[in-house]
């Protein structure tokens, strides 16, 4: 068993983490501060929501990788967390760095398994909150509905995403995209789909949610130039709890952009543009 640690301890790991006293080899190609900053994020909503307690609820995370947002979500105090990832290699390390951190094992469960198949086999089974943090651009296209159907079941109250978004629209769209790299949850298909804000807002509407799109206060450097161009964005659904203490942080459903130009800005260019060209002949 503990030579099975050991191997797990020397594996990649995708996030920045320090596991066993040390910092294991990380693979991705974006930073600890950016990542920090998204758990961050995630806890300081889901306390502003739920009125600055956790106590009492039980969050889903669908794919969890090594579980970390699950480390802060039970410091914070929430009863139970559940984490779901198709990687039997993040499983096992989540596994290895809760053990590490010596956290109760009651308190948590994790689940090698595609997170469709996760859905199917709940079997009603529903949880306060479901997180589901940089995971649905990754879907085959053809899945898309279909996860949030599924998500709309699993989710009681309180559903946090975190995903790219469409930005060459200027009125509600779902657009297909082409993906360079595979994902364990769509390792074959290259296609995904990609909502506009206010198409994302609809979606959620439609399934119960009161939702509202978040602008996040990331700091201004390249870990988060997608960000503050505006094509990835946090989403906030409530089907009980109000999210009148999100206010301040909400985005312009309005404001579409096109390739990181404000619309507005842009028709203002074009027309300036036009108007000198039949001014000067």
């Amino acid at each position: 068993m503990e030579r099975l640690n050991d191997d797990i301890l020397h594996l990649p790991w995708y996030y920045e983490v320090e596991v066993a006293g040390t910092k294991p080899v990380t693979v991705s190609p974006i930073s600890g501060e950016r990542h920090r900053a998204r758990i961050a994020l995630v806890l300081s909503v889901l306390k502003a929501v739920a009125g600055g307690t956790l106590t009492q609820k039980r969050v889903l995370d669908l794919g969890c990788n090594a579980g970390l947002c699950g480390l802060e979500c039970l410091s914070a105090g929430v009863s139970s967390y559940t984490g779901v990832d198709a990687s039997h290699r993040a499983i096992a390390q989540a596994i290895y760095l809760f053990e590490d951190r010596n956290i109760a094992k009651e308190r948590y469960h994790f689940v090698t398994s595609d997170i469709f198949e996760f859905m199917h086999k709940a079997c009603g089974e529903q949880w306060d909150v479901v997180l589901a943090l940089g995971i649905v651009h990754h879907l085959p296209w053809y899945r898309f509905f279909e996860f949030f159907e599924g998500v709309n079941t699993l989710c009681a109250d309180i559903l946090i995403l975190d995903l790219v978004l469409a930005t060459t629209s200027v009125a509600p769209a779902f657009q297909l995209f082409t993906r360079d790299t595979p994902h364990s949850q769509n390792p074959d298909g290259k296609i995904v789909i990609h909502p506009t804000k206010g198409a994302l807002a609809s979606l959620m509407g439609r399934l119960g949610f009161d939702a509202v799109i978040i602008k996040p206060c990331f700091p201004k450097t390249s870990a988060f130039a997608d960000y503050h161009r505006g094509n990835r964005r946090f989403v906030v659904g409530c089907k009980k709890t109000r999210l009148d203490a999100l206010a301040s942080l909400q985005d312009d459903l309005g404001d579409m952009r096109l390739d990181g130009i404000p619309f507005k800005a842009l028709v203002s260019a074009c027309f300036r543009k036009v108007v000198k060209r039949i001014w000067h002949g």
